[in-house]
Order: C-alpha cells, then sequence, then structure tokens
C-alpha cells in the first residue's frame, strides 16, 4: 500500500499582530491587557484580579508591544546604520532609546518596518485633529523616535 502525503506552506501569524491589525491602538493595547489578565486568572486562580483595568497594566503591554516590534527590527537592514547614526542603546527597561544631544530626553526607537509604528502615526493625526504632517510628527516625536518618519506618514495616511 502507497500513501501521499502532501504539506503546504501555512502563513502564521502572532495573536499582537492580528489585534494590532484589526484595531487603534489604543483599543489594542486594552485588549492586549485584558488577555494578559485571562492568562495571570488561569494560571493562578487562588489570586484573581478583579479590579478594572489600570493604566499600569496598560503601559505594560504597550512597552511589551514596543520591545517586540525593536526585536523584529534588529533584523532589518537598515538597523545598524541607525543604531550608529542614532546612538541607540537599552534603557533601565530593555527599551532601545535614542541617546541624542539634548542631555535627559531619551526617546523610544521604533522600527519604521513595524506595524506599531503605523498606529502611532494613525493614533497622532487623530489626537491632532487631522492637523497635517508637521503637527503629527511633532506629537509623535514627543515620546518616540521612528526614522525615516516622514516617508512613513505619507504612506500611512496617504498625503
Amino acid at each position: 500500500m502507497q500513501q501521499e502525503l502532501f504539506a503546504g506552506a501555512v502563513e502564521v501569524k502572532d495573536d499582537p499582530r492580528l489585534i494590532l491589525e484589526k484595531f487603534g491602538l489604543s483599543k489594542a493595547l486594552r485588549i492586549l491587557a485584558w488577555v494578559s489578565w485571562f492568562l495571570q486568572n488561569a494560571h493562578h486562580p487562588s489570586t484573581k484580579i478583579k479590579a478594572p483595568l489600570t493604566s499600569t497594566e496598560i503601559s505594560d503591554q504597550e512597552v511589551y508591544l514596543i520591545k517586540r516590534a525593536q526585536k523584529q527590527g534588529m533584523i532589518d537592514t537598515k538597523f545598524e546604520d541607525d543604531k550608529a547614526q542614532l546612538n541607540l542603546v537599552p534603557n533601565s527597561e530593555e527599551v532601545i532609546v535614542c541617546k541624542g544631544r539634548i542631555q535627559g530626553e531619551y526617546p523610544i526607537f521604533i522600527p519604521d518596518s513595524s506595524l506599531i509604528a503605523e498606529k502611532l502615526v494613525e493614533q497622532a493625526h487623530k489626537i491632532t485633529l487631522h492637523g497635517g504632517l508637521t503637527l503629527t510628527m511633532a506629537k509623535i516625536r514627543e515620546r518616540f523616535w521612528i526614522p525615516r518618519l516622514c516617508k512613513l506618514m505619507k504612506r500611512v495616511l496617504k498625503c
């Protein structure tokens, strides 16, 4: 008896990426915080969390997404150039920041090829009430540094 086995390549997407693709950044962060709660309660039923979400839990999910984006961005060929040019170093939370010219102000590095960079552009554009490229860029650069931001914004906002 002869048997044949066929295998096909199946694209596998991770859950945070699926959530980010489907929802805006703030909603995706809340969903990920609820998932984190569920997993915590499932693994440790004796210490169940029952209070509403806190801003700390949501910011923890933001840091998680940023670290994932940075880890994936390190594979990119442009990363080494960005690292040398922007003086990228990890901070105390192991998040890569840009040590620029201003002492004490270290924006968080976000690779321009990441999905979270696109979501940050969309969110900043809405927060600034569709204020245009320069206002949106200024809003993003309050906390983050995305290389080639103008090019990314033109692609995301279709300007």
